[in-house]
């Protein structure tokens, strides 16, 4: 179930060749929070992924010998609000997706379940 709402997403964004092409969606769960960008005619090698203090930043460049693709480069910046654990941080390119999954960090008073 995605939970979009302007607050979740840093409103910075550039896109060279079809803006439309790159959307963006974004899923809460008690565990983590996952991140979907829909980039079809991407290649995994022209992604970077990375965080700076208050960003998640997902930069995309399409490789020359790659072929068509509906857009050129992008760039799409989203807040970081809250706390995540970031290495353990991941990032998977499937079938036009580029899905980013930031486990949430556990904080003093988090119940730790039980397993068995």
């Amino acid at each position: 179930m995605f939970n979009y709402s302007e607050k979740d997403f840093w409103p910075f964004s550039t896109v060279v060749g079809n803006h439309e092409a790159v959307q963006a969606k974004f899923e809460s769960s008690e565990k983590e929070d996952i991140w979907r960008l829909t980039a079809p005619g991407a290649r995994k090698d022209g992604f970077k992924v990375f965080t700076n203090e208050r960003f998640l930043i997902v930069k995309y460049n399409h490789p020359e010998d790659a072929g068509y693709a509906p857009f050129v480069k992008f760039e799409k910046k989203f807040y970081l609000y809250k706390e995540w654990s970031l290495k353990k941080a991941s990032a998977d390119y499937k079938d036009g997706v580029l899905s980013i999954t930031l486990p949430k960090a556990m904080r003093e008073g988090t119940e730790i379940k039980v397993n068995g």
